[in-house]
């Protein structure tokens, strides 16, 4: 009578390792470094920024409307006349700050962006980043960028 043997082939435990590693490559990163409310925060900075692009094409020539995100990390749209760039009460569409942890890194009180009736960024003059961080873990950190010809991203 033969006896076989019991346990894993070499092959076998190499392929799960490499398949742990490759999972742990994509998820580890998520929960070291991005929180729930960091995530909410730089989608919506991203959907706000493009909603405001796209009210400044369809005004054409006379764009005056703007995102503004303030250093406590409420973003919003405003009206170019009536926009108070340090009060988050004047803004026409606005994210509630739901995310008390996350604030924007910045040395002024608010950065504003807007858009000429093409789309390109016209304010700030050169391309913008908005660095929003979680209070709880500096190094926890998500970034919406804005280049010279409008395109929006975030990371």
């Amino acid at each position: 009578m033969k006896e076989c043997a019991s346990g894993f082939t070499m092959l076998e435990l190499v392929i799960v390792i490499i398949m742990i590693g490759i999972l742990s490559a994509y998820v580890a990163p998520r929960f070291l470094f991005y929180s729930d409310e960091q995530i909410s925060v730089c989608q919506e900075a991203s959907s706000l920024i493009l909603h405001t692009q796209s009210i400044n094409i369809n005004q054409g020539a006379s764009p005056n409307v703007k995102f503004i995100a303030l250093k406590t990390g409420q973003i919003g749209i405003c009206m170019e006349g009536s926009c108070d760039s340090s009060d988050a009460n004047n803004f026409v569409l606005h994210m509630d700050s739901k995310a008390p942890n996350v604030l924007l890194q910045t040395k002024k009180d608010s950065i504003p962006v807007m858009f000429n009736g093409m789309g390109q960024l016209i304010e700030p003059a050169s391309p913008v980043e908005l660095k929003f961080y979680n209070t709880k873990n500096a190094d926890a950190y998500c970034v919406v960028s804005v280049n010279k010809e409008g395109a929006v991203s975030w990371k």
